[in-house]
């Protein structure tokens, strides 16, 4: 399942907008149509997360591709 970071533009906003609690201006989120609402009728911003997985993924993928340094 997604998830989702929303944030607020107000960063030190601490309650619930929708039912989704708010700490510090952030809240991660499960439900998409929550996300869609909360960006379109409050104005936050949503990024969806990767799971930690994908990201060690992608940083092994990295180390691969970084080409071996020559000793003499």
């Amino acid at each position: 399942m997604k998830k989702f970071k929303v944030t607020t533009k107000n960063k030190l906003y601490n309650g619930i907008t929708e039912g989704v609690a708010f700490v510090n201006g952030e809240a991660i989120v499960e439900d998409e149509v929550k996300v869609k609402v909360l960006v379109h009728n409050y104005g936050y911003e949503a990024e969806e997360m990767k799971a930690k997985a994908e990201v060690k993924v992608e940083k092994e993928t990295a180390e691969e591709k970084k080409a071996p340094t020559k000793r003499k």
